[in-house]
C-alpha cells in the first residue's frame, strides 16, 4: 500500500452553496478562514442560488472540455451539495468534466469528530476519529457519473479544529508533544486511506496531503502542526501518507502563488526531503490568477517543480476575475484561452501536467462571484472564457 486520504470542511461556517478557494492569488495575500467568511458574507445573502432556466442548446455542437483535452490532462471542477443536488448543475458538470474535488466537505473541519475522539482518551488519545458523512453525497455523485476525484485536503493550517493539537483535546489545556502528534498523524493517514481503499476503491487518483504550509514571506507557517511536531511536519506527513495510500493515489503538496520565484524556491527546499524519500508524487499549483499575469511564466514554473523535484503537476483552483475596462468579459476570455493554450503546449513539450481544475462551475456559485471568474454564466451558457478554452484545445 502506498497512500491514504483525509479531508476537511469549512461548511459549518458557510452554507454548502458557497465556494471557497484554498489560497490567495497575487493580489490576495491571506487565506485566513475568518477573513474569507467576512468577505463572502459581505458579497451576498448566503442562500442556495435558484436554478435558472437553461437554453435548449447552450453549447451548440462543441465537444465537451473533457473530450477536447483528453489527450493532455484531466479537466476538473470543484463540487458542492448544490451542484450534485440540482440537475441542471449536475448535468453541466458531467458533460464537461472528468475530475471532481470537494470544495469544502473533505477539509479537516468536516471530517474530524471530537466526541468520538474523546472516547479514545483512555487509550492515550492517539486516535483522531474521522468520518466522511458530509462528503458522501458528492462522493456518490462522482462514482455514479464516472468522475475521478482529487482528495482535498489533509494537513492544513486553516479550517482545522484546534482541539486536535491538544493533549486531552481540551484547548484550555496543554498542547500535545511531538511524539503524541506524530502518532496521531500516523493514525490519521492510516484511517483516511483505509477508508478510501475499502469504501471507494479506484475513485481517488490524487490527494492534497499538505496544503499551504508556506507563508507569503517565504517561510513555513508557524501553524499548530509546526508548533507541535516541528519544521519537519511536512516531511512526516508525506512519510505516513506514503505508508498507507494505495499506489493508485498520487500524493500532492498544494499551494497558491507557487509560481512566484521566492516562494517557489522555499517550497522546493521544504519538499526536497519528501521527494528524495520517494514520498511525494506531485505539486498542485493553485491558479487564482489575474489577467495581468503571464501564462507562459506560470507554466515555466511548473516545469521547474517537475525538473527539480521529479514530480508531476496538477493545476488546481483556477479562477480569473474579470478585469476593469471596456470589455471585461472579452479580456477575461482571451486570458483563459491563452492560459489553457500555454498549459497544452507545456504538456506537448514534456511538462508532466496531469490534471487542470477550475474552482467552480458557474459565476453565481463562485467564492468570488462578484468578480465573475469562471467559465459559465448562471443560465449555464458558456462565457467568452469557455469558448476561448474550447479554441485553445486546437490552436496552432
Amino acid at each position: 500500500m502506498k497512500k491514504r486520504i483525509i479531508a476537511i470542511a469549512m461548511s459549518s461556517m458557510l452554507v454548502a452553496s458557497m465556494l471557497t478557494g484554498c489560497g490567495s492569488s497575487a493580489n490576495e495575500q491571506t487565506t485566513d478562514a475568518a477573513e474569507i467568511v467576512e468577505e463572502v458574507a459581505e458579497i451576498s445573502e448566503l442562500e442556495t442560488p435558484a436554478e435558472p432556466e437553461v437554453p435548449a442548446e447552450p453549447f451548440g455542437d462543441y465537444p465537451s472540455l473533457k473530450e477536447l483535452y483528453a489527450d493532455y490532462f484531466e479537466i476538473g471542477v470543484c463540487i458542492n451539495p448544490t451542484i450534485v443536488s440540482a440537475k441542471k448543475y449536475s448535468d453541466l458538470t458531467v458533460r464537461e468534466f472528468s475530475s471532481a474535488t470537494c470544495e469544502n466537505d473533505m477539509k479537516p473541519e468536516a471530517i474530524f469528530n471530537r466526541s468520538e475522539s474523546l472516547k479514545d482518551l483512555e487509550n492515550g488519545g492517539t486516535h483522531l476519529a474521522i468520518n466522511f458523512d458530509k462528503a458522501e453525497k458528492e462522493i456518490q455523485f462522482a462514482e455514479d457519473n464516472g468522475l475521478k476525484m482529487r482528495g482535498h485536503t489533509l494537513v492544513w493550517h486553516s479550517q482545522t479544529p484546534d482541539w486536535i493539537f491538544y493533549k486531552d483535546y481540551d484547548t484550555s489545556g496543554e498542547l500535545a508533544d511531538r511524539e503524541l502528534m506524530l502518532t496521531r498523524l500516523d493514525n490519521y493517514m492510516h484511517d483516511v486511506f483505509e477508508w478510501a481503499e475499502n469504501e471507494h476503491p479506484g475513485l481517488f487518483y490524487a490527494w492534497d496531503v499538505v496544503n499551504e504550509a508556506m507563508d507569503d514571506d517565504n517561510h513555513m507557517r508557524e501553524s499548530l502542526w509546526y508548533q507541535t511536531i516541528g519544521e519537519d511536519y511536512v516531511t512526516q506527513a508525506f512519510h505516513y501518507a506514503n505508508l498507507y495510500a494505495p499506489e493508485s493515489i498520487k500524493l500532492f503538496y498544494n499551494d497558491y502563488n507557487a509560481y512566484k520565484p521566492g516562494k517557489q524556491k522555499a517550497i522546493i527546499e521544504m519538499l526536497t526531503p519528501a521527494a528524495e524519500a520517494g514520498d511525494l508524487d506531485g505539486v498542485g499549483m493553485q491558479a487564482h490568477l489575474y489577467t495581468g499575469e503571464t501564462p507562459t511564466d506560470f507554466t515555466s514554473k511548473a516545469k521547474k517543480y517537475a525538473d527539480e523535484l521529479g514530480v508531476v503537476i496538477h493545476i488546481t483552483e483556477i479562477d480569473v476575475p474579470q478585469p476593469e475596462g471596456s470589455s471585461p468579459e472579452g479580456a477575461q476570455g482571451k486570458y483563459y484561452g491563452n492560459l489553457f493554450y500555454a498549459l497544452r503546449k507545456a504538456k506537448e513539450e514534456g511538462v508532466p501536467i496531469e490534471s487542470v481544475s477550475v474552482w467552480g462551475l458557474t459565476d453565481g456559485l463562485s467564492w468570488k462571484k462578484g468578480e465573475k471568474p469562471l467559465l459559465f454564466n448562471d443560465d449555464f451558457t458558456g462565457k467568452n472564457a469557455f469558448y476561448e478554452v474550447v479554441e485553445a484545445a486546437t490552436r496552432e
